[in-house]
This record gives structure tokens, sequence and C-alpha cells, in this order.
């Protein structure tokens, strides 16, 4: 049985999302009789104090080093394996990673799926996000004054158009092509329509892996953030109040739609307990 886990803090990030999670994953180790506490990233160094110890962080946080290869450890990626690719090519990021002791969660089962089909990843295992709700209760709607919220930012698509399409070399029409005719509507993922469009280049697949891993991500983001225009440039009835950063106001918003400064992580819960619908998108 497992009897001491070590959460190495992931520091100050924006949003803050992880210091939350943090604190209540080593109260919750501890109430099931498990040592537990968040140490400075610096103690994933330090020996085990038992066989039975595991070192937690959220994404890449950990000092990665031969001294502790061998250690147990838990990467839990919040992120598509693709945004943290050196953890699985140590032969490339000189990471000294040893699959063996360290297990990688995934939020998500398609992502899952992609680390161990795509990156061949033999640990990898799905681990839903953490939760700060202990228990479900019936909203009281007389409080809930904001018709629907979005918590979230907005790119501009052009630059991130221009930066996906910039130095691409021969896939340059492949990922046009995507670009226009990708749309997360159809079903098909993201990862599947880009290896799907890489076929005819007749690449090894260690080659298919390094175009993936300079694309996908690019990809993703510009329909992420192209699909969102969209949506918020055809609302026009509810009333809806966004939250976040980036450039809303060009957008051609309609006056039902209420664009506020970016909030932290501890004033968004308390934002979405007012909404009667929060939108994610």
């Amino acid at each position: 049985m497992l009897k001491e886990v070590r959460i190495l803090d992931a520091g100050e990030v924006s949003p803050d999302v992880f210091g939350p999670w943090q604190q209540a994953l080593a109260a919750s180790f501890q109430a099931c009789g498990i040592r537990a506490a968040v140490v400075p990233v610096a103690d994933s160094l330090k020996p085990s104090a038992t066989d039975r110890s595991l070192t937690l962080a959220f994404n890449l946080t950990r000092v990665w080093s031969s001294a502790n290869a061998n250690q147990f450890h838990l990467a839990w990626l919040v992120d598509h394996p693709s945004d943290h690719a050196d953890l699985f090519f140590p032969q490339i990021s000189h990471i000294p990673v040893n699959p063996a002791t360290c297990m990688v969660g995934s939020v998500d089962r398609h992502w899952l799926a992609f680390a161990s089909d795509v990156y061949l990843y033999p640990n990898a295992h799905f681990l839903p996000h953490p939760c700060l709700c202990k228990s479900l209760t019936s909203p009281d709607w007389k409080d809930r004054d904001l018709d629907v919220v979005f918590i979230g930012s907005i790119e501009d698509t052009d630059m991130l158009r221009e930066d996906l399409l910039s130095n691409s070399g021969p896939f340059r029409p492949m990922l046009e092509a995507l670009v226009e005719q990708y749309r997360f509507a159809s079903g098909l993922l993201m990862e599947h329509a880009l290896m799907d469009a890489l076929r005819p280049f007749n690449l090894e697949k260690t080659q298919i892996v390094f175009a993936v891993n300079a694309f996908l991500q690019k990809l993703t983001r510009y329909h992420r953030m192209l699909e969102r225009k969209r949506l918020f440039e055809s609302i026009r009835r509810a009333n809806i109040h966004v939250f976040g950063q980036g450039p809303w106001k060009k957008l051609k918003l309609s006056s039902n739609i209420h664009v506020h400064d970016r909030i932290p992580y501890g004033e968004a819960v308390q934002v979405m307990t007012r909404a009667k619908i929060l939108l994610n998108c």
C-alpha cells in the first residue's frame, strides 16, 4: 500500500489552477491515511523515505534527473500529450525518463489513446480532472444573476494561421487544406485528421511523430479560436458574460455580450456559482 505522496509545487502559474488542486489532493490523501504534503519541486531529488513513496505533479513539474529516474512518479497531464512531447522522447529532449517508474495520467481518454498508440508510451493511464467539489447540490436559482457565463481567452486567428504556415516547407499545401476544410463539428479528432493528411508523404514513423509535434498544437489552437470567434459573433439574444484575456473587444460582438477582465481561479468558481448556464467551447 502507498505510504507517502509528495506533491510537487507547480509554483506561480497563470491562472492559478494547480495551487487549490494540490492542497485538496494532499488533504484527500491524508484522509485515506497516507502521509502527504505539497513540497518544493527541488524535493523531487530527495530520496524517498519509503519504498512505497510517490512524487506527483501536474504536467512536467519535476527536477528530471538520473538521480531520481528510478523513483516512482506520476506526471498528471492536463493538456494534450503533444504539448509535453519532451516527456515521451527522452532520446531527443535528454530528459531521463524511466517508463517503468514514471506513470503518465491523462485527463482525456482520447489523449490517453494518443500517448499509448502514437507515442507508444507503455505506462499511461486515464486519470480524470481533479475536483474541489465534495458533493453535488441543487442550485439555488434565485442567487444566479448571470444568464450565461464563459471563462476563457481569445487569440488573433490571422496571427495563429501565419504562425502555423510560416516555415512549413513542403507541408504548407496540406496545412492550408486543413485550415480551410477541417471542422470540429465533423467529429474527426484533429490528430486523426492530421495523420490522415500526412499519409501521402510516405513518412517513416519517427518522421510522422515529428510532424505531429510540429503542427498539431498550432492547428488545434487555430481551429479552437476560430470556432470560438464564430460562435460569439453569431450570438444575438442571450446575455453572456465573458471573463478572459485577448482581443475580445475587437470581435464583432453584439451588445448582449459583456466582456470582463480575466479573473483568478478562485474567483472563477464564485462566478460560476452565479451562472444559470456555463458555456464551454
